[in-house]
């Protein structure tokens, strides 16, 4: 179902869209483009930070923004070039949508798919912007939702249980846009991890059934990095902090998000009486 031009300009005119490309990802952006255009988005080419032109450890703004003590804390390593270029294309994407003047604000990486019908699928939720705060379109392991209102036969408003790694589509208010930019200063966590914890920030996170975006058949930008290093190369990246702290680190914060997701943020009740219906 293609958008109607009634459903184009109130899509564009309330959302500002960007695409996260580096320079050097030309085929990509060239995709991306097609699938946009095809479904009528707008869109604004955000040009990436390409890890491979980082100093780690000379940079002082790297330094600045990357908590590497807290990022051994919960990933037992360093964080890599890609994993930091990645997660500043993410903050200074958000820090853009927070200059312009339209009220939400939709992020995409330049490997994501989506299809002419996209516009219709989303626009009950950007009508409907009061009941969210961060509307995930696309997440790598969604678990089970909880449906929360039913727009129409076709799409429903859902929040999650448990983690929801991914950052491949994802739409903002201009308050939670502000709270996202202070929780990610500075690093401590991959930007799929920490961008959109609701549980942390007291936002509603939210997603659509079923999810307007999908994946492209391509190599993450994380794996288009060079060549694997070797086992012994990788333990250069792990400092001595014991590793049996992981696991209490990651439980207790995934527990945090259960009892947030259940009760703070009305999740159990959805469960027990059911979603709400859209006027």
């Amino acid at each position: 179902m293609e958008p109607t031009p009634e459903q184009t300009a109130a899509f564009n005119g309330r959302v500002f869209t960007q695409v996260i490309n580096m320079d050097r990802s030309v085929d990509r952006l060239r995709t991306v483009d097609g699938f946009l255009k095809a479904a009528g988005v707008e869109y604004t080419r955000f040009s990436g930070v390409d890890g491979r032109k980082l100093d780690l450890t000379g940079d002082p703004e790297i330094r600045r923004m990357v908590d590497l003590k807290g990022w051994v804390r919960r990933h037992h390593r360093n964080p890599t070039p890609a994993d930091v270029g990645c997660y500043l294309s993410h903050y200074y994407a958000i820090q853009a949508f927070l200059k312009q003047d339209k009220p939400l604000g939709l992020i995409f990486e330049d490997d994501a798919a989506l299809t002419p019908s996209f516009i219709p699928s989303v626009l009950p939720a950007v009508e409907d912007a009061a009941s969210w705060d961060i509307l995930k379109l696309h997440a790598r392991h969604p678990g089970p939702l909880v449906v929360r209102k039913v727009y129409n036969d076709r799409v429903s408003l859902c929040s999650y249980v448990t983690k929801h790694a991914g950052g491949t589509a994802y739409m903002m208010s201009k308050d939670a846009a502000a709270k996202m930019v202070k929780h990610l200063t500075p690093a401590v966590k991959m930007i799929d991890w920490a961008h959109d914890e609701g549980h942390i920030m007291n936002l509603r996170v939210r997603t659509l059934k079923p999810e307007p975006v999908t994946l492209q058949d391509v190599a993450s930008t994380r794996e288009s990095m060079p060549k694997k290093r070797s086992w012994i190369e990788r333990q250069t990246d792990r400092p001595i902090l014991p590793r049996w702290q992981l696991p209490f680190r990651r439980a207790a914060d995934d527990a945090h998000r259960l009892v947030f997701n259940l009760f703070n943020d009305g999740g159990l009740q959805a469960m027990l009486f059911g979603p709400e219906r859209a006027r």
